[in-house]
């Protein structure tokens, strides 16, 4: 496959990487943390074949001055500009990422706050609530102490 091929399908998966991360910001913001683990396991499989182009295109990146010399000016053009694109995608991804992380901490914070109202409804229902079986009289089975 040739270096602009390549350059061209990095782009793709960039592009729809960041269609995805646009669509988690928007299902955490709505909550739906169903929706969440489905756009969670599409960004996996993804991001390994954002992965595995960048580890393919990683000998030329090594040798980009080079590379960059040996192509026509017209295909160079080319090339570096979808570098630069790759580059601008990379930082928005990075961005909504950043805004994702930001809506989780917000959810589990929520989740948290939940819990330890949960936490503290048990420890007053044990509080005025009667001892369990077994431990209440001498007998273990009243509730006479």
């Amino acid at each position: 496959m040739s270096l602009l091929s390549e350059l061209d399908r990095l782009a793709a998966l960039q592009d729809e990487l960041h269609s995805l991360a646009q669509v988690m910001v928007g299902v955490l913001e709505q909550e739906d943390l169903e929706a969440l683990q489905d756009a969670w396991e599409k960004r996996r499989g993804l991001f390994e074949e954002v992965n595995a182009c960048y580890h393919q295109l990683s000998p030329s990146f090594a040798e980009w001055e080079r590379i960059l010399r040996g192509l026509a000016p017209p295909e160079a053009e080319r090339v570096q500009g979808l570098v630069d694109r790759l580059s601008g995608q990379a930082r928005r991804v990075l961005a909504l990422d950043e805004r994702t992380t930001a809506l989780m901490e917000r959810q589990m914070s929520k989740i948290n706050r939940t819990l330890e109202h949960l936490s503290l409804g048990r420890r007053m229902i044990r509080a005025y609530g009667p001892p369990p079986l077994g431990q209440g009289g001498p007998d273990k089975i009243s509730r006479l102490g």
